[in-house]
């Protein structure tokens, strides 16, 4: 039999909250956190909006005075922190020499180096700077297994946890901290503007007068391991990674296939993964950035998946709530999956405008408390890269 691999930890740093359950809390009760920082709007003159991390943490970060790299390893360093405590690991010198870190990214992606140097450390050297941004976060906690940035884009956290697990599954390694992050900052501002795709309202996902996405920013991180490992220790086993798929759209480096083929192909591959069919998911937590394209895409994938059952299963978009924060957007929601698996609560699909859906989903417009035991992750990102993860409730 193959290893099964379980969750037993998390760690969140996002617009809406710094820890997994004000998160899980603040999106269920619609709390928002979509303003424009003051010198983007003195510089553009524009109304855009950008939700930026929340100032309630112990790690103040002005990006003005900061450089973007320090922030960034700032933020990695408090969510891994966070989901080693939770797993019980934090302390455990021993064990964390064995472990992994796996970190999803626009990093180097989206943006060039030039933009991540702080000018005042002359000894560092360009092209470094990845590496500098996890050796440090791994110095520091001890963590002395395999260290991979993967600069994927916006699908960065999903395809961390699935190369996570198919690392764990084929003996690699018995435990990694998977997960993504990405800052917002002028860069990453002028990228999404030149390309059109900035929302002037805030993302209302897969509705008719959806106009753009929201960007966003954080870290999100989960602790996976084989079953054998986390029992040995005795670990609370939060979820279950129950199958994942990697995969490429190849048809456009930023829009997707309107058709959605290879989005579908993906999500029926990692259903096949976790040995299920269509009809025993319970959720969709959709890549859903409030694009034109981008939902489209997803939506038409959907329904090849689901056929009659598309316009029932609850999917939870959580960037209508969060913003889409890039390369952290898939983990942060990977945490809320995993949450939602616990409390059998599927956060609620947030529409600040009452928008009418234009696909005929089944979008939650309110905290759905139902039996939950599977759901299905998708990320969608630029240069086609796809990856889908099935986060199961875990069974003894």
């Amino acid at each position: 039999m193959e290893k099964r691999i379980v969750i037993t930890g998390l760690g969140a740093v996002s617009p809406i909250g710094c820890n997994p359950m004000k998160l899980y809390h603040n999106i269920n009760e619609n709390v928002t956190n979509f303003t424009l920082p003051e010198y983007l709007v003195n510089k553009y003159n524009e109304l855009h909006f950008v939700s930026l991390v929340s100032n309630d943490w112990q790690i103040e970060c002005d990006k003005r005075n900061i450089s973007p790299d320090k922030t960034l390893t700032n933020y990695i360093l408090l969510g891994v922190m966070e989901a080693l405590e939770e797993s019980g690991l934090l302390n455990n010198r021993k064990l964390l020499k064995k472990t992994c870190l796996y970190v999803g990214s626009s990093k180097n992606y989206l943006f060039n180096d030039h933009d991540f140097i702080d000018k005042q450390d002359v000894s560092v050297e360009r092209n470094s700077y990845p590496l500098s941004m996890l050796r440090t976060v791994s110095n520091q906690l001890g963590i002395g297994g395999e260290n991979l940035l993967l600069p994927v884009a916006c699908s960065g956290g999903n395809v961390a946890i699935s190369l996570a697990e198919k690392q764990i599954k084929s003996g690699v390694t018995d435990i990694v901290i998977a997960g993504g992050v990405d800052i917002f900052n002028e860069t990453c501002y002028a990228i999404f503007s030149s390309l059109g795709i900035l929302s002037k309202r805030t993302a209302t996902p897969f509705m008719t007068q959806r106009d753009g996405i929201t960007v966003g920013e954080g870290a999100g991180f989960v602790i996976m391991e084989s079953l054998e490992s986390a029992q040995a220790r005795g670990a609370n086993i939060l979820a279950e990674v129950l199958g994942s798929t990697l995969s490429c759209d190849a048809f456009h480096l930023t829009t997707p296939n309107p058709e959605g083929t290879e989005a579908a192909n993906a999500m029926k591959y990692a259903i096949d993964a976790a040995q299920l069919t269509p009809d025993a998911i319970d959720c969709i937590s959709p890549h859903a950035t409030g694009t034109k394209t981008n939902d489209l895409q997803e939506a038409n994938a959907i329904k090849k998946v689901f056929g009659n059952y598309a316009s029932d299963i609850p999917i939870s978009a959580a960037k209508a709530s969060l913003g889409h924060c890039m390369g952290a957007a898939s983990a942060l929601e990977a945490v809320l999956s995993v949450l939602s698996l616990e409390y059998n609560i599927i956060p609620k699909t947030f529409n600040k405008f009452n928008d009418v859906c234009e696909f005929d989903l089944n979008l939650c417009n309110y905290s759905a408390n139902k039996e939950v035991n599977t759901i299905l992750s998708n990320s969608f990102a630029f240069g086609g890269n796809i990856s889908c993860v099935i986060f199961g409730k875990y069974r003894n």
